[in-house]
Order: structure tokens, then C-alpha cells, then sequence
């Protein structure tokens, strides 16, 4: 009998055993496909044609179309600073100095909220871009990178001191041929990088530094692809004014003429720079700054792709009597880095 007692007795606890691992399976394999389902879903925002698209062209079409529902979010809640810091750092939209002292609604209106949030995000890009309202973004060029904010337009803008004349010396308003600058290629920085034996790449964007030591001489030099051609980093300002005949200025400062090889050339006088801070970005250089201002200067050959517009702080120079130079102190990549750096001289 006791046999037996202890028998049924083992049976009934080898019995709850099974019992209790058979329904842990069923409890682990129920939560595993509810997992599963519920991440389905979630992976569904867009369609299965859009996320392949994106796989066969180099973008996350879920991460693209949640990065969308982000910044919906931050407008919805009026999250200026939220929102800027989703910008690339070479975005086109308000600076962010701006932003720091503009409340969100007089920044946007109640127009461009209501675009913004009217549709959700989309999953495919439209010419290489993503749209949400007035705010486009791209796919990063490491698809595992996270998605940044490159454009914001419709907001209300910022109103800056305008120079109605350009550049004027001597009462003369300067052409823009009398403002060196770097070209697209770099060609004409890297023949006078070559011709002075600079190694540094930070000529390239602060050739004020490089005045006086090692530069010694601002005459044209040899171009490196052509010894019978030469170019030059600085313009004899007495002698380029001679050829302002032919220049006009509009309302809002910009000043504009034609070259010989019929590029038209245009600047504007964004800011004014104060003289000793154009010593401090030309240090070796002794000679005395007479002007200095920050220019947006650009040139169009024609064609589809229009302006090709760069942003430079120049100095005038005295080198003698009635001698002086026009020299380009310091590139910025953007109107807005260049206004950020301007407002930091004073700070």
C-alpha cells in the first residue's frame, strides 16, 4: 500500500510538471507571435514596395517616415529648440541665433503649422528629398546615420541692415571684379598654395592667416596647369575701380556687372566688419586695414545651375601712398555660419 501511495503520489507531481512547462510553452510562444505581430504593425508605416525602393536606392523608408512624425511632434508641441536641434549643420533656414530670440508663432504662422501637420510624413523621397510642410530632409549618406533636417522655408524673416551701395571707397562703389575669391575648383588657391610651399588646408577657408608670413608678395603667380597663365589672391583696388562703368546695384545693395569671358558677377555687403578684427584674421600681415566687410559673392555663367554663391570676410589694405589691396580674409560655408561668426565678434 505504501507503494502504491507513494506511486500516485509521484505521478501527480510528474503530471503538474508537464502540466506547467506545456502551458509555459503556450504562454512563451503566445508572447512571442503577439511580439512578433505587434512589431509587424509597427513596421508598416509604409508599404512594402517604398521600403524596398529604399533598400535598392540607399534609404530607410520606416526611419525617413518616423523622423517625419518627429518633427510633426515638435511642431504640434511649438518645440523651437527641439526642432533645431534635428537641423544639419549646413541646413538653409533661420540662423540659429534668430531662432534663440523668436518665440515659435513669430517664427511660424498659423498657415504653415497647419501645412506641416496636415499630412503624415511620406515614405519615398520627391527629387532626393522628404517634405513635411515647409521642412525637407534627406537620407544621410550612411544609411544607419540618423536623419537630419536640411531646409526650412515659409518662416518669417529675419531683417538685417542693408547697404544700399555696396562697397564704396574713395566714393566709389566697387565692382565685383575687384573681390578676389576662391573658384569652385580650387585651382586658382591650390597654384598659389604650390607657388609658397603651403601644406595647410586651412588656407583654403583662412588665407588672412597666411598674409605677411608666408605670402610676402600679392602679385599674380604662375598658374600651375598653364606657366603662361597666372592668378592672383589680391586686387589692385585702385586700378580695378577704373572699370566701374559698367556696374549696377538694386534695391537691396547688390551690385553687378560682367566679365570678359561673360560670367555675370555679383556681391553684397552683408556686414560690417570692425578693422581690428580684420587684424586678427591677417595677424603676420603689417599693413593697416582701412575697411572690412563680409560679402555673399557669386557668379553665373549661365545655364541651369545659375549663382554659385560663396561667403567671405575681405579687408582693404594700405601698402602705400595711393596703393591699395583688396584681400579675402576668411570663407564660411553658409550665409547663417557667417552671420553666427558676426554676431560672436561682439560677444
Amino acid at each position: 500500500m505504501d507503494n502504491c501511495y507513494f506511486l500516485s503520489l509521484f505521478s501527480i507531481k510528474l503530471f503538474n510538471q508537464i502540466r506547467k512547462a506545456f502551458f509555459n510553452k503556450i504562454f512563451l510562444l503566445v508572447f512571442v507571435f503577439t511580439f512578433v505581430q505587434i512589431s509587424f504593425v509597427s513596421a508598416q508605416n509604409c508599404s512594402e514596395g517604398d521600403v524596398k525602393a529604399g533598400e535598392k536606392y540607399g534609404y530607410d523608408a520606416e526611419k525617413a517616415y518616423q523622423f517625419g512624425l518627429d518633427i510633426q511632434d515638435r511642431i504640434r508641441n511649438e518645440d523651437l529648440d527641439g526642432l533645431m536641434l534635428m537641423v544639419d549643420d549646413s541646413y538653409q533656414g533661420p540662423r540659429k541665433g534668430y531662432v534663440k530670440n523668436t518665440s515659435f508663432s513669430e517664427l511660424f504662422s498659423d498657415e504653415w503649422v497647419s501645412r506641416a501637420l496636415k499630412n503624415k510624413p511620406g515614405c519615398k523621397p520627391f527629387r532626393g528629398r522628404f517634405y513635411v510642410g515647409g521642412i525637407s530632409y534627406q537620407s544621410p549618406w550612411n544609411i544607419k546615420d540618423p536623419y537630419k533636417i536640411s531646409s526650412i522655408t515659409g518662416y518669417t524673416q529675419e531683417i538685417f541692415e542693408v547697404f544700399p551701395k555696396g562697397w564704396v571707397f574713395k566714393n566709389n562703389i566697387l565692382s565685383p571684379q575687384c573681390f578676389p575669391r576662391k573658384w569652385m575648383s580650387d585651382d586658382n588657391f591650390e597654384a598659389i598654395a604650390d607657388h609658397f610651399s603651403i601644406k595647410d588646408n586651412t588656407f583654403y577657408t583662412q588665407p588672412g592667416l597666411f598674409y605677411g608670413k608666408p605670402i610676402d608678395k600679392f602679385s599674380p603667380v604662375p598658374a600651375t596647369w598653364n606657366k603662361s597663365q597666372t592668378v592672383k589672391i589680391a586686387e589692385d583696388v585702385m586700378n580695378c575701380m577704373k572699370s566701374n562703368d559698367d556696374i549696377s546695384v538694386n534695391e537691396k545693395g547688390a551690385v553687378t556687372t560682367k566679365s570678359e569671358d561673360g560670367l555675370i558677377l555679383t556681391y553684397q555687403v552683408l556686414a560690417d566688419i570692425p578693422v581690428d578684427h580684420a587684424k586678427v584674421l591677417s595677424i603676420n600681415l603689417q599693413r593697416e586695414c582701412m575697411l572690412s566687410h563680409l560679402l555673399k559673392i557669386g557668379s553665373d555663367g549661365g545655364g541651369s545651375m545659375g549663382y554659385s554663391w560663396s561667403y567671405w570676410i575681405y579687408g582693404l589694405f594700405k601698402f602705400g601712398a595711393e596703393e591699395y589691396y583688396m584681400l579675402p580674409l576668411r570663407e564660411f560655408s553658409s550665409e547663417n555660419k557667417a552671420r553666427e561668426y558676426v554676431d560672436g565678434i561682439d560677444s
